[in-house]
């Protein structure tokens, strides 16, 4: 039996697949994250291309926490589909791109990545109560699951917006959070 995706869940594994053979994610997500073998055989029912999708076992170890990160997330699934364990690997993947979360999963914003997380991993998604950029949650959540306190997502360094992701801690210890609008306000 085939799996009909729908256009989102359609262009995000195009597009992780797409920045994995170009370079702008890592190897491992030629595979969407899984091992070769669950990648084809899930590919199969979900028609994705298999094209260029082989990666070494030198690869997979460059990034010891994507098997962990999609392990959280399918704790969380919403359902059992294949549609949703792809899911997992696409999102998880895509978290290991240099850019905002929604542009390596190859989407117009944020608000569809929240469709994605919603869809399939509803549990997950509805604990991000303060409303925290998608990479930086997920990996605030990976971080509480294998007690590593304020673990950051690997390539975010550079990002124009990492202040207001991670932002600086006055020396009293009040949280300085700056909104992407240049307004400052404190929280404890």
């Amino acid at each position: 039996m085939r799996w009909q995706l729908d256009s989102l869940e359609r262009r995000a594994i195009d597009a992780v697949l797409q920045h994995a053979r170009a370079g702008r994610l890592p190897a491992s997500a030629r595979t969407l994250g899984l091992d070769v073998d669950e990648y084809h055989a899930l590919g199969k029912v979900l028609n994705i291309e298999h094209q260029h999708s082989e990666v070494s076992a030198q690869d997979e170890n460059q990034l010891p926490l994507l098997p962990q990160l999609i392990a959280l997330l399918w704790s969380h699934w919403a359902s059992d589909l294949p549609v949703t364990r792809v899911m997992a690997g696409t999102i998880a993947s895509a978290c290991f791109g240099e850019r905002h979360l929604w542009q390596d999963i190859g989407l117009s914003g944020r608000p569809e990545v929240s469709t994605l997380l919603d869809r399939h991993f509803n549990k997950l998604a509805a604990g991000n109560t303060r409303d925290l950029k998608w990479k930086r949650y997920l990996f605030l959540r990976l971080g509480e699951s294998l007690a590593i306190s304020d673990l950051r997502p690997p390539r975010c360094v550079n990002c124009d917006e990492f202040p207001v992701c991670f932002p600086p801690q006055a020396a009293d210890g009040v949280l300085v959070i700056r909104s992407s609008h240049g307004q400052n306000s404190q929280s404890t």
